[in-house]
Protein backbone atom coordinates (compact mmCIF):
# COMPACT_ATOMS: atom_id res chain seq x y z
CA UNK A 1 0.00 0.00 0.00
CA UNK A 2 1.57 3.48 -1.16
CA UNK A 3 2.23 6.50 1.53
CA UNK A 4 3.62 9.42 1.43
CA UNK A 5 5.97 10.76 3.91
CA UNK A 6 6.87 13.76 5.16
CA UNK A 7 9.76 13.46 7.00
CA UNK A 8 13.20 12.47 5.98
CA UNK A 9 13.86 10.46 8.84
CA UNK A 10 10.40 8.55 8.58
CA UNK A 11 11.25 7.71 4.83
CA UNK A 12 15.28 6.66 6.06
CA UNK A 13 13.43 3.82 8.18
CA UNK A 14 11.50 2.71 5.32
CA UNK A 15 14.44 3.07 2.89
CA UNK A 16 16.65 0.40 5.05
CA UNK A 17 14.04 -2.23 4.06
CA UNK A 18 13.66 -1.43 0.56
CA UNK A 19 14.76 -3.37 -2.40
CA UNK A 20 15.72 0.09 -4.15
CA UNK A 21 15.23 3.58 -4.14
CA UNK A 22 13.65 5.52 -7.64
CA UNK A 23 14.51 9.07 -8.31
CA UNK A 24 11.99 11.39 -10.52
CA UNK A 25 12.37 15.01 -11.12
CA UNK A 26 9.02 16.74 -11.64
CA UNK A 27 8.00 19.89 -12.59
CA UNK A 28 5.27 21.23 -10.57
CA UNK A 29 3.13 24.93 -10.66
CA UNK A 30 2.64 26.09 -6.92
CA UNK A 31 0.83 29.62 -7.67
CA UNK A 32 0.82 30.04 -11.32
CA UNK A 33 5.12 29.48 -10.84
CA UNK A 34 7.23 26.46 -11.58
CA UNK A 35 9.54 24.56 -9.70
CA UNK A 36 11.31 21.58 -9.72
CA UNK A 37 10.40 18.77 -7.11
CA UNK A 38 11.88 15.94 -6.77
CA UNK A 39 10.30 12.15 -5.81
CA UNK A 40 12.22 9.78 -4.36
CA UNK A 41 9.97 6.46 -4.01
CA UNK A 42 11.47 3.34 -1.69
CA UNK A 43 10.10 0.11 -2.11
CA UNK A 44 10.00 -2.08 0.68
CA UNK A 45 7.89 -5.40 1.09
CA UNK A 46 4.16 -4.95 1.58
CA UNK A 47 4.88 -0.77 0.75
CA UNK A 48 5.61 1.93 -1.08
CA UNK A 49 6.97 5.28 0.26
CA UNK A 50 7.01 8.73 -1.24
CA UNK A 51 9.02 10.92 -0.04
CA UNK A 52 8.94 15.09 -1.78
CA UNK A 53 12.24 17.19 -1.32
CA UNK A 54 13.20 20.21 -2.99
CA UNK A 55 16.00 19.74 -5.54
CA UNK A 56 18.65 21.34 -3.45
CA UNK A 57 18.59 18.64 -0.53
CA UNK A 58 18.68 15.86 -2.85
CA UNK A 59 22.36 15.78 -2.28
CA UNK A 60 22.35 15.25 1.22
CA UNK A 61 19.58 12.74 1.05
CA UNK A 62 21.47 10.57 -1.64
CA UNK A 63 24.35 10.48 0.48
CA UNK A 64 22.94 8.78 3.29
CA UNK A 65 20.47 6.14 1.14
CA UNK A 66 23.85 5.28 -0.19
CA UNK A 67 25.23 4.64 3.28
CA UNK A 68 22.43 2.59 4.33
CA UNK A 69 22.96 0.65 1.06
CA UNK A 70 19.51 1.61 -0.64
CA UNK A 71 20.08 0.85 -4.52
CA UNK A 72 19.52 4.05 -6.34
CA UNK A 73 17.84 4.18 -9.98
CA UNK A 74 17.16 7.53 -11.89
CA UNK A 75 14.18 7.82 -14.01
Amino acid sequence: MPVEVYSVDEFLDYARRASECRVKRVVERVGGEKRVVVKVKARAPGRLATLKIEEDKLEELLAKLREIGCEIVEI
